[in-house]
Formats: structure tokens, C-alpha cells, sequence
């Protein structure tokens, strides 16, 4: 058995049943922040305040999951880098 083989069978299930659920649960969650903040921005429309709310929350939740996106593709580079597969 070779280092790389002994790293994938090591490296495989902490990807596949920690690492990628976890950033799974952060998107949907940052998705969620999404949809409040559009849920905000058009029940507040009358008030500035209340769009300013809503759009920071639009706002900080693209740039949550554009941060989750980048993780988990740097995530497949390495795996993929070090011949480990996974399902998603």
C-alpha cells in the first residue's frame, strides 16, 4: 500500500461524511439568510431602513455562499489532487 492510497482511505470519509455536509447545512443556511432578506426588503419597501436591512442581508448572504462555493471547490482540488472520490 502506497502513502497516497493510505492518505485517500484516511482523507475520503472525513470529506465525505464531515467536510461536505457541514458545508451543505452553512449554504442552505446562507441561502435562507437570502430568502429573509428578499422576505425583508419587499415587506419593509416603504421604510428606508427596512430596505437597507433587507438589501445588507442579501448582501452578506452572497457573499457567504460565494465563500462556501470557493471552499468547497478548493475542497474538490485537493481531493481530486490526491485521488479521492466523491459523490458530490
Amino acid at each position: 500500500m502506497t502513502s497516497n492510497t493510505a492518505l485517500s482511505n484516511l482523507l475520503t470519509p472525513i470529506i465525505n461524511n464531515i467536510v461536505e455536509p457541514v458545508l451543505l447545512f452553512i449554504f442552505a443556511a446562507a441561502f435562507l439568510y437570502f430568502v429573509w432578506g428578499i422576505y425583508k426588503l419587499i415587506k419593509d419597501a416603504d421604510s428606508p431602513e427596512g430596505r437597507t436591512t433587507g438589501q445588507l442581508h442579501i448582501l452578506y448572504s452572497l457573499i457567504g455562499m460565494f465563500i462556501m462555493l470557493g471552499a468547497y471547490g478548493i475542497i474538490r482540488l485537493i481531493a481530486n489532487t490526491l485521488g479521492t472520490a466523491s459523490p458530490l
